[in-house]
C-alpha cells in the first residue's frame, strides 16, 4: 500500500511530539526520527539542530556527527558507547577541517596549525582547540596507554559539546 509507512511516520511523529510538549520533562528530545538526551535547550539548539543542518549539504560528515550523537544516546545504557561518541564527533571535526582547509592532509594534527590561522580567532581559543586535540587523543582517538579506559558520561558529553561549538565556528567562518 503506498504511502503506508510514511502515515505510520508522521503519526509516530506526531504522537512523540505531544508526548514530549507535557510540562514534565522525559529529558529526551526527539529530532529527526530519533531520541537524544535532552541537555540545556540552548546548546541543544546552537550545537546539535544548527551544526546538523549546516552540515546537510555534507552527508559525510553529518553522518559521523550524527552518529556521534546516536552513540550518544547509547552511552547512557551501554558506557563502552562513549568511545565511539569521542571517535565519531573527532572525526566530524578531523573531516570538516580537512574540507574547510582544502587540504590533502587527512589528520587534524597536520592542518592544526593552518586552520588556527585561517580562522583568524583569539589565541585563546586556539588553546581550546589544542586541548580538545590533546583530550581525544586521551579519550581514545589513539587506544591511549590503557585500552580499558572509558571516559566518564559528563566528560564524553562536554567533549561531543566541544565538538559542536568547533563545527560551529568552522561553520560560521566557511559562510563569511
Amino acid at each position: 500500500m503506498p504511502g503506508y509507512s510514511e502515515k505510520w511516520a508522521e503519526l509516530i511523529d506526531g504522537v512523540v511530539t505531544i508526548a514530549l510538549a507535557q510540562p514534565v520533562s522525559l529529558g529526551i528530545s526527539w529530532r529527526s526520527g530519533k531520541f537524544y538526551p535532552e541537555g540545556v535547550e540552548e546548546f541543544d539548539e546552537k550545537l546539535i539542530s544548527d551544526v546538523l543542518k549546516w552540515l546537510e549539504g555534507k552527508p559525510k560528515i553529518q553522518a559521523l556527527y550524527k552518529n556521534a550523537l546516536d552513540n550518544y544516546s547509547q552511552s547512557l545504557a551501554e558506557p563502552i558507547k562513549r568511545k565511539d561518541v569521542i571517535s565519531n564527533a573527532f572525526q566530524a571535526v578531523e573531516k570538516f577541517t580537512q574540507e574547510f582547509m582544502e587540504s590533502s592532509k587527512p589528520s587534524f594534527d597536520n592542518n592544526f596549525n593552518d586552520l588556527l590561522k585561517k580562522l583568524d580567532i583569539d589565541k585563546e581559543w586556539g588553546k581550546i582547540f589544542n586541548a580538545y586535540k590533546e583530550l581525544s587523543k586521551e579519550f581514545g582517538r589513539h587506544g591511549g596507554s590503557d585500552e580499558n579506559f572509558i571516559p566518564s558520561q559528563e566528560d564524553t558529553e562536554a567533549f561531543l559539546y566541544l565538538s559542536g561549538i568547533i563545527l560551529r565556528i568552522i561553520l560560521q567562518k566557511e559562510k563569511i
